[in-house]
């Protein structure tokens, strides 16, 4: 065997063992386990897309990469729920024309179902309507049109597992969920205003993860890439003192 394939193997093994013990993790208070298990996985995705993209920025990184492995085909979606409240925040008529589109695809959406991301646009199509001019190319806080894809909403909800420890919206998830899905609520702060929220269950994370390590040993082997050319290994905690 190539000395790169040993290398190719022990890497992702590493990964694969922690990703196995991981998935029968238990927890006392048993709801929290899914948290748990998410923080690992979206670090073990960060730990991968090192190897591919080691001097890339953490957001590139890791977008890139899930775009690239994770297989997942609604990574590109644009989340409606997520557009129509940035264009609440933005009335100006330019963006009427997307606010009619948003409003009417919103409006296929039944009270109490639930609602997979196969139903929403492809970036294409609100690029289409989205205004030209470079002024309202980021309208709110530097937001831009690509900020709202799913690929990138993941990458806040990472955000929040790692460094807040907690998941972000108040949807609700069961262990039979194994993909992204919205539901409606309507809560007693504001009970005449229904919201989508949006969940993302952990066996889907679970899922692109697998992807994640059957993909990217295909495209080491076919490259000849040894992943841990991408890392520095020596005593200081510092990268460039170990060069």
């Amino acid at each position: 065997m190539n000395n790169y394939i040993a290398e190719i193997e022990r890497y992702l093994g590493h990964f694969e063992k922690e990703f196995s013990q991981v998935q029968s993790l238990q927890v006392t208070d048993g709801y929290r386990a899914p948290i748990y298990q998410k923080m690992i996985y979206v670090g073990i995705i960060d730990a991968l897309s090192k190897c591919i993209y080691p001097r890339r920025g953490n957001r590139e990184r890791f977008v890139t990469f899930l775009n690239e492995f994770s297989g997942w085909e609604h990574a590109h979606k644009i989340s409606l729920p997520h557009i129509f409240q940035l264009l609440e925040k933005n009335p100006e008529p330019v963006f009427s024309e997307l606010r009619a589109y948003v409003i009417t695809e919103l409006e296929k959406w039944v009270s109490g179902e639930i609602v997979t991301l196969d139903r929403e646009p492809e970036i294409a199509a609100i690029k289409k309507l989205w205004p030209k001019e470079k002024e309202h190319q980021k309208p709110l806080n530097g937001l831009s049109v690509e900020a709202l894809q799913h690929c990138n909403l993941l990458y806040s909800y990472r955000n929040s597992l790692i460094h807040e420890f907690r998941e972000l919206g108040r949807g609700i998830e069961s262990q039979t969920d194994d993909c992204p899905y919205y539901i409606s609520f309507s809560y007693l702060e504001e009970p005449d205003e229904e919201v989508w929220e949006l969940t993302y269950p952990v066996t889907f994370f679970e899922n692109i993860l697998i992807n994640c390590l059957s993909e990217l040993k295909k495209y080491l082997i076919q490259n000849k890439i040894n992943p841990y050319n991408s890392y520095q290994f020596g005593t200081y905690w510092i990268d460039e003192l170990n060069t």
